[in-house]
């Protein structure tokens, strides 16, 4: 036991590098692992960011898209109110056209009524005012009247000589 609780300066030496070697192969194996793990995490973050990354364009392309399409239907909408309202405005102003027409017919109609209810009244008041003066006259001059008015009216109908006849008689 003494031999192996002394030991020679080789065997001294020998495991002092060897534990020296131990602990800096340890160490170079520590450090790598280190590394290694620092790698793993640096690619899986490199990872979730390439992800995240497709998750934002991903986005981006459908709020691009919706964008477009909101902006489509509004066009479209706008397109289609203008496109209606001039239609209604040029119904309009054909209404108004015929209006205008009509309303100039009409009043042609009413000013040709109105001149042969004048006419009409003149010839009724002619009329009342012939009536009165034979109403008027004595009853001789009736005679007298009446025998004229057979009288032209026999010229307008027949001849003069027939007209001598019937006024004789």
């Amino acid at each position: 036991m003494k031999k192996s609780a002394q030991r020679t300066p080789r065997q001294k030496y020998a495991l002092l590098a060897y534990n020296a070697n131990d602990s800096a192969h340890q160490k170079k194996v520590g450090e790598a692992l280190i590394r290694q793990q620092a790698i793993y995490n640096y690619s899986k973050h490199e990872e979730e960011a390439l992800k995240n990354a497709e998750r934002a364009t991903t986005l981006w392309r459908w709020l691009f898209g919706a964008f477009v399409a909101i902006v489509l239907i509004i066009c479209s909408t706008l397109f289609l109110f203008n496109r209606k309202k001039r239609a209604a405005g040029r119904r309009i102003a054909m209404m108004q056209e015929r209006y205008e027409t009509e309303k100039t017919l009409l009043q042609r109609e009413m000013e040709e009524m109105n001149a042969l209810l004048e006419e009409r009244q003149s010839l009724l008041e002619t009329k009342e005012d012939l009536m009165e003066r034979r109403d008027s006259e004595s009853p001789p001059e009736r005679r007298f009247l009446l025998f004229s008015e057979e009288c032209q009216g026999a010229t307008h109908k027949q001849g003069l000589g027939q007209t001598l006849q019937i006024c004789q008689e």
